[in-house]
């Protein structure tokens, strides 16, 4: 098609410092203009050895090519100073490959530091090859490396260092600030990769069990997000035993028409036992994840924030330079925070508060209608309170994120988790606590003819409904709606102007921009609020398992269409583990055993039918919580977080770049020096035995160690009478020849 090309003297005098700047750094630019010629879009490509000169500058971890590294471990490395003997600066390395010890072999998943160095650069596994991409040249740096190595260029201080967030300014100011004009930017969809994950990672009909392309995900979309969709599908996966079961105690409930049933109770203690093993495999399986793709030491070389601030100065440490941030400043800043925070959550409180003040009035007014639909007018209004100021809050929340400026982009995101979490959790918690434990002791009873369990089984049901369907709505069907909306008129726009074909990168603009730091952080954050209901109080709503089930099984298929089809590419970013959504998860776990002993002793007025006293009540509510919480922290004892054979093959790989890529010497076996020939000790114990009949040079008397004892001696005081501690001690200094005497030999 034929493009509309505006003069190159027309750019933004930010915009042509902007690319000169990126040109010093090794940027490789193509411009392409718009169908209208307002917009240029420029794709940047970054050289090999600019890549290769970043990721040995950054100490990028990098897959090592297995039998490279084998040949090279075995054949280790001589020593040329004592080449006329078995010496060897690095001993031939011949790991056990008993797969009953590990499974894995002593060179798969190895993963180091790049070097450019020669000897070291051939370890590194070639994911580039001309047979396979076309290149000219052979590489280990894939896509997905390649998009984080252009990242850490364009954002890190060390070389281009733009926030390129703070310079995308409204267009208002764009043309009177000396800003590059940006509109935006995002990495550009690969159309075969995009399909490939189309056929094979979303389909419809596919078992919870069967395997997932999660290496090929990683590959494309990178271990952050990767992740999300790990922990996804490890939860539904799990979810299917209390989905059932919670079928069979949600019927056995209305089969005897009585939310206290018979089976009620068994689901909580199984419940119970059930979230505490589920997180615990998730952290093994986590540990995992880390060691085969090479990111378990990713957050100690983690780079600063190009939005942080502070002042230049050197390192107190190695004298490099570096940006230092009073700590009183940090300290000052997240009081100011948590304190707005605080007073949100107050509101909050104030908000459930007037809702069920409102609950009371209407089944005060004794009007049967009102009394009726009390309940379900509560529960309706606070559903919709908590999406409403869930939405507002994660506004605020971002920008008090800011005010704290963080260093790195995991602290920055662990702060962001807390304040979004502790506000959502009292948001949408807070009205069944006080429906299950205070209710019935502030107004008397839960309302007219019901239990509070029912009261709560009415609310469960309606704010998780509720739940449900908005995040199925804003989180799958909006977004889906608008791409098609948009996408289709522009392409109809094209067709009315008479063109029949556009750019690709103007097209891949027009998707939905993703934002890699907290895209994934929305995501996690519905899933722990879930949790929390599935958890917290299933016993009142037990279907809600199977709720979540259903909801989470097709949101992760959506998650990945949207991925794929609506949003722009993210740009890839490594990550560990899940961070604070673990901690968060496990809270959640700890309060659900507490939450579900106390419904099942305090809230239910009976259990199978046996009366109980109230101290009965307590101990009963005591024992069984610190049963569970023993049980949770035996397990997490009898199943360490790092099985043996992660933990072997992560010593590997520590072991494997100390010795091919740092090359640390072996130590020096320095037992030959010491060791001393058998003829020498026998001459040396014949010594000693001769001399064992001389006497000692310096005896000491008894009456002198009685003197030397730790309390003293009182028979020795009473026989010595007056002479005291200082004038034995002048009578210890006087000796013979000017040498001071012994205490024995002076008295």
């Amino acid at each position: 098609p034929s493009l509309q090309r505006r003069p190159t003297g027309l750019l933004l005098p930010g915009t042509k410092k902007m690319l000169q700047r990126l040109a010093q750094f090794g940027f490789k630019m193509k411009f392409v203009w718009s169908q209208d010629g307002d917009t240029l879009f420029v794709k940047l490509h970054v050289p090999l050895p600019v890549l290769e000169t970043a990721a040995d500058l950054l100490d990028f971890n990098l897959p090592l090519d297995k039998e490279v590294v084998r040949a090279m471990a075995e054949a280790g490395v001589p020593d040329p100073a004592r080449a006329d003997s078995d010496g060897w600066i690095i001993a031939p390395i011949h790991p056990n490959e008993d797969r009953s010890i590990c499974k894995y072999d002593p060179f798969d998943y190895m993963y180091a530091p790049f070097d450019r160095e020669p000897r070291r650069r051939r370890l590194f596994m070639n994911k580039i090859t001309p047979a396979t991409h076309n290149s000219v040249h052979a590489h280990p740096f894939s896509s997905n490396v390649r998009l984080k190595l252009i990242r850490e260029l364009l954002y890190n201080p060390r070389f281009c260092g733009y926030d390129l967030e703070k310079l995308m300014l409204p267009s208002d100011e764009r043309a009177e600030a000396d800003e590059p004009g940006l509109l935006m930017h995002f990495a550009i969809h690969n159309p075969s990769r995009v399909q490939f994950l189309s056929e094979n990672w979303i389909r419809w009909c596919k078992s919870p069990f069967a395997k997932e392309p999660f290496t090929r995900v990683k590959d494309y979309f990178g271990e952050q997000i990767t992740l999300y969709f790990v922990f996804l599908h490890h939860y539904y996966k799990w979810l299917l035993l209390p989905a059932s079961f919670g079928l069979l105690v949600q019927a056995n409930v209305g089969w005897e028409l009585n939310t206290q049933a018979v089976l009620v109770p068994v689901f909580i203690i199984f419940l119970s036992f059930w979230c505490v093993t589920m997180l615990e495999f998730w952290k093994r399986r986590q540990a995992e994840i880390a060691v085969l793709w090479g990111t378990t030491e990713y957050e100690e070389t983690e780079s600063d924030r190009p939005a942080f601030r502070g002042k230049h100065t050197t390192s107190p440490v190695d004298g490099s330079d570096m940006l230092f941030y009073p700590r009183y400043k940090a300290y000052a800043g997240l009081a100011y925070t948590y304190g707005i925070v605080g007073t949100l959550i107050m509101g909050v409180i104030a908000v459930v508060v007037g809702i069920f003040t409102l609950r009371y009035y209407m089944l005060a007014a004794n009007v049967s209608t009102l009394t009726e639909v009390a309940p379900y007018v509560a529960s309706t209004l606070n559903a919709l309170s908590i999406q409403l100021l869930n939405y507002l809050y994660g506004k605020v929340a971002r920008h008090l994120t800011d005010i704290e400026n963080h260093r790195t982009d995991t602290q920055y995101v662990d702060a962001l988790i807390i304040k979004n979490f502790a506000f959502q959790f009292i948001n949408s918690y807070s009205s069944f606590y006080y429906i299950g434990f205070i209710q019935e002791q502030v107004q008397g009873s839960c309302g007219e003819g019901i239990t509070c369990m029912d009261a709560l089984a009415i609310n469960t049901a309606i704010i998780f409904a509720v739940a449900l369907t908005a995040g199925n709505l804003q989180e799958i069907a909006l977004p889906l709606v608008l791409s098609q909306w948009k996408l289709k008129k522009k392409v109809d726009a094209l067709e009315e102007n008479g063109l029949d074909a556009m750019p690709m990168v103007e097209f891949q603009s027009l998707l939905e921009p993703y934002d890699s730091l907290t895209g994934s952080m929305d995501d996690y954050l519905e899933l722990a609020v879930q949790y929390g209901y599935v958890t917290l109080f299933a016993a009142a709503f037990p279907a809600a398992p199977f709720l979540a089930f259903v909801s989470n099984y097709v949101e992760y298929r959506f998650d990945a269409l949207k991925l794929l089809k609506v949003f722009q590419r993210p740009m890839p970013r490594p990550a560990e583990d899940i961070g604070t959504w673990q901690t968060v998860f496990e809270v959640i776990t700890v309060l659900a055993v507490i939450t579900n002993a106390g419904l099942m002793t305090f809230t239910f007025d009976d259990v199978w039918n046996i009366e109980w006293t109230v101290p009965g009540r307590l101990w009963t509510f005591i024992l069984f919580q610190y049963f569970v919480l023993g049980f949770m922290f035996g397990l997490a004892k009898a199943i360490p977080d790092v099985s043996t054979d992660v933990e072997i093959q992560r010593r590997r790989q520590l072991h494997t770049a100390a010795k091919l890529i740092r090359m640390e010497p072996d130590e020096d076996d320095e037992l030959g020096s010491l060791s001393v020939k058998m003829s020498a000790i026998d001459a040396m114990i014949a010594d000693a035995v001769a001399k064992l009949d001389e006497p000692d040079d310096e005896p000491i008397p008894v009456d002198t160690i009685r003197d030397l004892l730790p309390l003293g001696d009182p028979r020795r005081k009473l026989r010595r009478g007056g002479s005291g501690p200082r004038e034995r001690l002048l009578l210890a200094s006087e000796g013979v020849g000017g040498r001071i005497a012994p205490p024995w030999q002076t008295r």
